[in-house]
């Protein structure tokens, strides 16, 4: 390739006791179609304490220390240590397209406005089944809560954010933001592409920009995930609103909602109590169908009521956490 047409890429990965996954991440990174003369690695580690960062001194890149060991610290240390004309992110647990650089070129050609690109998030082969119920579910949150976590992008489209898993971006436009606030639980992306926009800038969503992405693997590290998600998005929206839908505050709050309903409706009547309980695990078990149509495995299918009930359980006691006892 011609390394003149190409401009000089920073990519960052945040990370912390990622020894699983950041050797099949760096094998994808040393297999890109793009330079690499043109382009730098930078391992953030939040002070890992297994072999994350031998691992990653087994390759070609730069270690930064992030001694406060959040994602958030992670990402201004990254970008402070950056000298890319465009900055990418992604995670340790991602695998990336071989095309995912040069893909995103023509998107930044034309258009001075074009902040960042993003792409399609897709779900390794290799994932279980409890995995692959939660990427199912993620589905289902791209219609219901707008999730920018998307398995598949048709056309090219502006959007209001995208995730840092999979995200390119021009350092002029970054150096009108960073760095970001440190102190959120959280939604980092969110964040960034929140006051790109607000600056005038464009985000994109494209079809040929993707990676594949490990969903969490057990029902804990999910139930954290949620519960850190759902802190994290109050934080953020209690300084711009705009950042919370009417679908966050719904399953915010359901956890709450429903123990009062629950205990109001068999003060009232026990039978009522019994009815509206085999309600709620029908209407559960009406997404079966859905998911075995998409899936096509039944254990997968089986598995998808217990990540709907804890995806909503984490995210309300976190949402609720946040809003009696900011974090």
């Amino acid at each position: 390739m011609n390394t003149v047409s190409n401009p000089f890429v920073s990519i960052i990965i945040p990370a912390r006791n990622a020894q699983h996954t950041l050797k099949a991440c760096l094998d994808s990174l040393t297999h890109l179609n793009y330079p690499n003369a043109q382009m730098e690695i930078l391992i953030v580690d939040g002070m890992s304490t297994d072999n994350t960062r031998k691992i990653a001194g087994l390759y070609n890149t730069t270690l930064v220390e992030n001694p406060k060991q959040s994602h958030r610290s992670g990402i201004n240390l990254g970008f402070e240590k950056a000298v890319g004309n465009l900055v990418a992110f992604t995670d340790a647990d991602c695998i990336l397209d071989k095309n995912w650089l040069e893909n995103s070129l023509k998107y930044f050609q034309g258009d001075e406005c074009i902040a960042g690109v993003s792409g399609p998030i897709q779900m390794p082969c290799q994932q279980n089944t409890f995995q692959r119920a939660v990427a199912f579910l993620f589905s289902l949150a791209v219609l219901v809560a707008k999730s920018s976590h998307k398995e598949t992008q048709k056309t090219v489209q502006d959007v209001e954010d995208f995730p840092t898993c999979n995200a390119i971006y021009r350092k002029a436009a970054l150096n009108a933001v960073m760095p970001l606030d440190e102190n959120p639980y959280g939604g980092s992306d969110l964040e960034l592409s929140y006051r790109l926009r607000q600056s005038g800038y464009r985000l994109l969503a494209t079809p040929d920009v993707h990676v594949w992405h490990c969903k969490r693997d057990t029902p804990k590290r999910f139930w954290i995930q949620m519960y850190r998600y759902a802190i994290a998005r109050l934080q953020l929206g209690k300084k711009w609103p705009k950042l919370l839908n009417i679908a966050h505050i719904a399953v915010g709050l359901s956890v709450p909602l429903f123990i009062v309903f629950l205990s109001f409706s068999f003060w009232v009547n026990p039978n009522l109590f019994f009815f509206l309980l085999g309600l709620i695990l029908a209407l559960l078990l009406l997404v079966c169908p859905f998911a075995f149509m998409k899936t096509k495995s039944l254990s997968t299918t089986l598995c998808v009521p217990l990540v709907i009930a804890l995806m909503v359980t984490g995210w309300s006691i976190g949402f609720c956490r946040e809003l009696i006892f900011p974090v």
